[in-house]
């Protein structure tokens, strides 16, 4: 049992380490094609950030069924949320599309909600619910811009990031299905962080 506890743990620093490091990698090669971003044709930054999304994902899931590594895929799969994240505005940025901030924080957190829920990680749900978190805040503090009015088609209705509870429903349920009190540990504060941000809507 104690050869077990250690192995365990063991596996879990080895995760953390390798988290870190491809969160590490992701910002520098950000950074990378930031600084060429303007001498790279519109098509081939498409080409670059859709490549770069579907590559981890595909190695996640060879890591996962065909070597039996759930962890290195688990990892992949992070990378891949990361590129999909910063895809978004690179891609807006190259196409000059104009918009929302705070949508583009939901349409982050929207491309990891099934990730996570596909995947028990804890990682990809702590990821959620930080997206969600900051959406909630931007939405709601956020001055300019249209209100909620395309959900409820009320002119002049408070922004106030009314889709939360939805997006946080299939957290509670994973929850609930796993008997994980960490996991609800992350999707009751962000409820309360919500109801909380309702009184500067």
């Amino acid at each position: 049992p104690q050869a077990d506890a250690g192995q365990q743990a063991g596996k879990r620093i080895l995760f953390v380490l390798a988290t870190m490091a491809v969160f590490l990698f992701a910002t520098s090669l950000f950074l990378v094609i930031g600084y060429n971003w303007q001498a790279i044709p519109k098509e081939a930054k498409v080409a670059i950030i859709l490549r770069g999304i579907a590559v981890p994902h595909a190695a996640g899931f060879a890591l996962r069924a065909r070597w039996g590594l759930p962890l290195a895929g688990d990892v992949a799969h992070f990378l891949g949320c990361l590129v999909f994240g910063s895809g978004i505005w690179l891609v807006a940025q190259a196409w000059q599309i104009s918009g929302r901030f705070p949508d583009g924080m939901l349409w982050w957190a929207l491309g990891v909600l099934p990730v996570a829920m596909a995947r028990s990680n804890l990682l990809f749900h702590f990821l959620l619910t930080g997206l969600l978190a900051v959406w909630c805040l931007v939405e709601i503090v956020m001055t300019g811009g249209p209100s909620d009015t395309a959900i409820f088609g009320w002119n002049g209705f408070p922004r106030g990031a009314y889709l939360l509870p939805l997006l946080a429903l299939p957290g509670f349920y994973w929850a609930y299905r796993e008997r994980s009190f960490l996991l609800l540990g992350l999707y009751v504060p962000l409820v309360a962080w919500w109801c909380s941000l309702q009184a500067l809507a």
